[in-house]
């Protein structure tokens, strides 16, 4: 018998991992973008 089972995980809009450069990657969440705020310099 196979059982397979699927989770959703809701994370909080935080810096989960970076790109290849080291960059903290955008999160998408409720269809609204989220940088990390602790990696991010005002303009």
């Amino acid at each position: 018998m196979l059982y397979e089972i699927h989770m959703i995980k809701n994370y909080p809009p935080t810096n989960l991992n970076r790109d290849d450069t080291g960059v903290p990657k955008i999160c998408m969440f409720g269809g609204a973008q989220f940088p990390s705020h602790y990696e991010c310099e005002p303009e």
